[in-house]
């Protein structure tokens, strides 16, 4: 990239500007910073592969064919689930119609709340909720395996898992 490349982007970033679709203003829209201690806390509770996805979806880094397609490893953005719209974070959890099903358990279990963004990947309680819709909806069986969760603690001492410390 140009000295004038750079600087578009640095002013694209510091603007907050949509430079690479919409990837600044999902990451402005998610998170301020990452991992903070709230964000450490909340995925303390899940296994490592959830709590990988969860950082994915925050980050817009995740195998959905809008990020795919922008690293050149699919050759369109397009939701291979609908075909009606490039498959973006929010196109995968709000809006591809082929996941109502699955999304409307996830209003069902979640509340209201599940229908933001914001919410979704941010609020403790609707953490479970989001990892079973992502479950349900079956898009990443194929490269992950099986994401059904683990059954929650039924001991206090096995719901508190210590913060790891850097």
């Amino acid at each position: 990239m140009s000295n004038d490349g750079h600087t578009l982007q640095a002013s694209c970033w510091a603007n907050g500007k949509d430079l690479v679709n919409a990837q600044i203003d999902l990451n402005k829209c998610v998170a301020t910073s990452l991992p903070s201690k709230a964000w450490l806390s909340t995925i303390a509770s899940i296994p490592r592969r959830h709590a990988s996805i969860l950082f994915q979806l925050r980050t817009g880094h995740i195998a959905l064919n809008k990020h795919l397609h922008r690293i050149n490893c699919v050759d369109s953005p397009l939701c291979p689930a609908c075909e009606e719209a490039p498959e973006s974070v929010d196109h995968f959890l709000l809006f591809c119609p082929a996941y109502e099903r699955a999304r409307l358990r996830l209003l069902f279990e979640g509340g209201p709340s599940t229908r933001g963004l914001h919410a979704l990947l941010s609020d403790r309680k609707l953490l479970r909720p989001l990892l079973q819709y992502i479950h349900d909806t079956g898009r990443f069986k194929r490269t992950l395996g099986d994401l059904r969760l683990p059954k929650e603690p039924t001991h206090e001492a096995d719901k508190a898992r210590p913060v790891p410390r850097r």
